[in-house]
């Protein structure tokens, strides 16, 4: 069995690939963003980060939840009703990695 032991061991066996999709999935701050940049400037290809921020809904529709520390009511950005998801399934597209 052939696994993969880091980071580069994955960009080493994704670069033979035509064509990549990856999906980073974790909570608000647990560093999706960091990952997918270190993969963006690992190849040697052109790559299209499409990030769920840009399908989050504006403040005022997003589901609440109290917060102790702040007293108050806070959006909720970690419940999946938190996303336009017909917009998701929509806005996503094929990316060619373009040597």
């Amino acid at each position: 069995m052939n696994s993969l032991k880091t980071l580069e061991d994955l960009i080493k066996s994704l670069e033979q690939k035509s064509q990549i999709n990856i999906a980073i999935a974790g909570g608000s701050g647990s560093g999706k963003t960091t990952i997918a940049n270190i993969l963006k400037n690992s190849f040697s290809c052109k790559i299209a980060l499409v990030s769920l921020d840009k399908f989050f809904k504006e403040p005022s529709k997003l589901p609440k939840y109290y917060s102790k520390f702040h007293q108050c009511y806070q959006a909720d950005y970690n419940q999946p009703d938190s996303l336009k998801q017909t917009e998701m399934q929509t806005g996503f597209y094929p990316v060619e990695c373009l040597g």
